[in-house]
């Protein structure tokens, strides 16, 4: 039953940690002749440096606010603000980070953002998976659908070039708030992982300059995970030790 990990699919979402976690123990007390005590000790030692979350931060705004709705106890600041010269706010009332149109430029304007800032505590670092949200607005117009975009950067690169761009068209003669839901920036290069801090800019722009129209963003989620630094000294003395079980079990089993 127990045979080695390949049993074990690893990509599959609803995989069992405990069972990777108790096959990995068998597979070592087999090959190594460990006992449990051991090799429990071992892997639990190393499994402190693991990641430990899913969303670092999401926004509802419930509150009105830029303030996270959640945010992972690993990490600090996260508050969401307008800069630049617009009509900006949040709403509770539509759960949105919102901007007039009149004051949205018509195309990337790097002093006019939407941004925030994730830190890591003190001892903890972050690696990034995805940042999510819904893009759209409310058109009160009855003639002419309009498009909003939005351009995202980060500090890694000094918001030089764009992680990913979106647009949304906004249906025209709406009485209430449209949005293109789950609009996803993937994380996929190295310099994702390891953080210990990262700032996001969110830049509007439409092709509407009705004033009684709106530009939103809204469910705003920062998905990845967090992990303990380990000290220089501590990670020294995990792999000398677990060098030392792995030879000490050898040199059991040739005595036997």
């Amino acid at each position: 039953m127990f045979g080695d990990l390949s049993c074990i699919d690893m990509h599959n979402p609803r995989i069992d940690p405990s069972q990777v976690y108790w096959q990995t123990l068998l597979i070592m007390k087999n090959r190594y002749s460990l006992s449990f005590p051991v090799l429990v000790f071992v892997l639990n030692t190393l499994t402190a440096f693991v990641l430990q979350a899913d969303v670092l931060a999401s926004y509802s705004f419930t509150t009105a606010t830029g303030n996270p709705t959640t945010l992972d106890t690993n990490l600090t600041d996260g508050v969401l603000s307008w800069e630049g010269s617009l009509s900006a706010g949040f709403s509770s009332g539509t759960n949105s980070a919102y901007a007039f149109t009149a004051n949205v430029p018509e195309s990337l304007d790097i002093t006019k953002y939407l941004e925030f800032t994730i830190t890591a505590t003190s001892g903890n670092e972050f690696s990034l998976d995805t940042l999510v949200f819904d893009l759209g607005g409310r058109n009160y117009s009855a003639d002419n659908d309009y498009l909003v975009t939005a351009n995202v950067r980060s500090d890694l690169d000094s918001y030089g070039s764009d992680l990913a761009t979106f647009n949304y068209t906004v249906p025209k003669g709406l009485s209430s708030d449209n949005y293109g839901e789950d609009f996803t920036v993937n994380f996929t290069g190295s310099q994702f992982d390891n953080l210990s801090e990262i700032t996001f800019r969110l830049y509007p722009s439409d092709q509407n300059d009705n004033g009684n129209n709106i530009y939103r963003y809204a469910n705003i989620t920062l998905n990845g995970s967090t992990a303990v630094i380990p000290e220089p000294g501590t990670a020294s003395l995990v792999l000398l030790s677990v060098l030392g079980f792995i030879m000490c079990g050898r040199f059991s089993r040739r005595k036997k």
